[in-house]
């Protein structure tokens, strides 16, 4: 059972330099390092491939 009477204490304000590190370190999961993202941005993608990409792209976001 989780207690109601823990408090978090807010963190530290990161240097500048950290948050700069910290942001950079986010990139590494940006969409445009995934292989198939790769492809598609060299044109490596196959007619099916793409045409799945946009019905997926297309269907699932509002």
């Amino acid at each position: 059972m989780l207690s109601n009477t823990s408090t978090l204490e807010p963190a530290a304000p990161l240097t500048q330099q950290a948050f700069k590190e910290a942001l950079m370190a986010k990139g590494q999961f940006y969409h445009l390092h995934h292989p198939f993202q790769q492809a598609m941005a060299k044109g490596e993608l196959s007619k099916t491939q793409l045409q799945g990409w946009v019905a997926n792209r297309f269907t699932t976001s509002s």
